[in-house]
């Protein structure tokens, strides 16, 4: 989604790519140390830095957006319908398109493969357990944020005949249920466990950024980059005051997540939403073009880190090539293979959305 024709819009669109790219280098350290260990190298000091922070922001951004764009529906009769067939288009085809490459893909290389009703969950956004090993993934594992996004979408559409403060609140409070039912509630259906994490309020925490939107509000440079400084601060030091959310080999979606990570990013997010008029220069067009092709990059380059690091890590590569090289490459080839992808999918993809 290209959001940037708001002035004041322009930094979220900068704040989607980045955080994009947080997941990216996150993973691209991750496919390097795990072929390190497999070498008897030695783990990287910065593998522990938050980069999974940047679902966190993408979810927040969500919230924000969908208050923000669906200004006109509220209220409205029949709005659920035209939502969700935009969020369809947006979403839906290029997922299914690159979880269809991945399954070709395992399929061709006798890697694993998910039963049926795995391979079906995952196609209709239904939490499962893909890889029967207890956690509650997609088969392409990814996946795992579109199921809290599309489950967000469908509740936020069932309410947008309300206007837009009760309609806001009613989705709180049917998170709120699905929450309080996962504390109380000794069944461990997948469905209900899987929407009960407290991860999910942070829709709702950028549903308040969109509930107090202010037009034509931009924030001074010294309370901008003070916000800035505080969450990288924040972030660089996450691993020093709170080592426990990183004791996982998948960071737990609770209320630790919620707090040490969603609320600094809606810190974050709210500073970029009332970012500073920055004049035009390559470098803002860069970080504009990262946001256009966020979506793409996120979902694809897990199968560009696997293909890659599966042809080309060797041991005699790991040692007379520092490790460094290995992520900048992973990252490089991710951005690349994103803008083909934005350009010749989902570009048209969303041409043809708006041609229907």
């Amino acid at each position: 989604m290209i959001i940037s024709k708001n002035n004041n819009l322009q930094g979220v669109q900068i704040a989607r790519g980045l955080a994009a790219l947080l997941v990216v280098i996150g993973h691209s350290l991750t496919y390097t140390m795990v072929y390190a260990e497999r070498y008897g190298l030695p783990k990287p000091f910065f593998i522990s830095i938050p980069w999974g922070i940047g679902v966190d922001i993408f979810f927040i951004i969500s919230g924000f957006i969908m208050v923000f764009s669906s200004e006109s529906l509220f209220g409205t009769k029949d709005s659920w319908m035209v939502f969700l067939f935009k969020r369809f288009w947006r979403v839906v085809p290029l997922y299914w398109t690159i979880i269809t490459i991945y399954l070709i893909r395992n399929l061709l290389s006798g890697r694993e493969v998910p039963s049926l009703e795995g391979a079906i969950a995952s196609y209709l956004f239904i939490p499962y357990d893909s890889h029967n090993n207890n956690i509650i993934r997609p088969f392409y594992e990814i996946g795992w944020t579109l199921n809290y996004e599309v489950f967000f979408y469908l509740i936020f559409a069932v309410f947008l005949f309300l206007k837009k403060q009760f309609a806001c609140l009613s989705v709180f409070i049917v998170f709120l249920t699905f929450f309080l039912f996962g504390l109380i509630s000794p069944l461990r259906w997948p469905f209900f466990h899987f929407y009960s994490q407290p991860i999910i309020f942070e829709f709702c925490l950028g549903g308040l950024l969109g509930l107090f939107y202010k037009k034509k509000f931009f924030l001074s440079y010294i309370n901008f980059f003070l916000i800035q400084f505080v969450f990288l601060f924040f972030v660089l030091s996450n691993d020093f005051f709170f080592p426990f959310l990183f004791r996982h080999s998948a960071t737990p979606n609770n209320f630790l997540r919620l707090l040490f990570w969603g609320v600094p990013a809606c810190l974050y997010i709210f500073s970029m939403i009332y970012m500073p008029n920055i004049s035009d220069s390559p470098t803002k067009r860069l970080l504009k073009f990262l946001g256009d092709i966020s979506y793409s990059l996120y979902l694809s380059h897990p199968l560009v880190m696997g293909l890659l690091s599966s042809l080309c890590f060797k041991p005699a590569c790991y040692l007379s090539i520092p490790f460094s090289f290995f992520v900048l490459f992973l990252v490089l080839s991710s951005l690349v293979f994103a803008s083909l992808l934005f350009y010749y999918v989902e570009k048209p993809f969303l041409a043809l959305r708006k041609a229907c």
